[in-house]
């Protein structure tokens, strides 16, 4: 598309088990008060994996076990944040970036238990207690596979969620001692022992 993958103005618009790729922005939650992303997957978009903003009240939107990736030649940010976009944010994995995570600070922010990968990129924010940076260690980034690979340090880092449970593969989760973060779930067999 030359615009937005998933372009989502209702008042409580929800998108869950969608992939945006090849788009000019991947996911856009806009005027809601809230809106939910759950096992979603952004990459190889133009402008952003993802647009935020909120021109209807202070509900907060959810991004849960979700994997942005940012592509060379977009605008440099996993997230543009317009207006008053307020965010929980948990399992998930912001990579690629290279300006920063949100290109604005959201009006509050509850972000806990996610990766963040870019070196060399100051985040933008104070990162969660249990949030870690590092290479989530994609099995094959280039060709599009983002399980992620056995070494990964996004396995079992995530945390439970009532509404979250399984991935973008439909794979239980856990199949650990705790939810990968992410979108997808390793690269081992279901029910292989991490």
């Amino acid at each position: 598309n030359q615009d937005g993958g998933f372009d989502l103005t209702s008042a409580a618009a929800s998108c869950s088990g969608c992939v945006a790729s090849g788009n000019r922005s991947g996911f856009r939650l806009w005027q809601g008060e809230v809106g939910t992303l759950a096992n979603c997957l952004a990459f190889g978009n133009t402008a952003y994996p993802l647009q935020l903003g909120s021109n209807a009240g202070a509900g907060t939107k959810r991004i849960l076990g979700s994997t942005f990736v940012g592509t060379a030649g977009d605008r440099g940010f996993s997230a543009e944040i317009v207006g008053t976009a307020r965010l929980f944010v948990r399992n998930s994995i912001f990579t690629g970036f290279r300006s920063g995570v949100f290109s604005a600070p959201p009006a509050s922010l509850d972000e806990d238990h996610d990766l963040f990968h870019a070196p060399g990129v100051p985040i933008g924010f104070t990162i969660g207690t249990h949030s870690l940076t590092g290479e989530p260690r994609f099995v094959d980034l280039e060709g599009g596979d983002l399980h992620l690979r056995p070494d990964s340090p996004a396995i079992d880092r995530g945390v439970a969620l009532p509404e979250f449970a399984t991935d973008l593969d439909r794979v239980p989760r856990p199949q650990g001692a705790a939810p990968d973060l992410g979108a997808y779930l390793s690269s081992l067999p279901p029910g292989h022992p991490h």
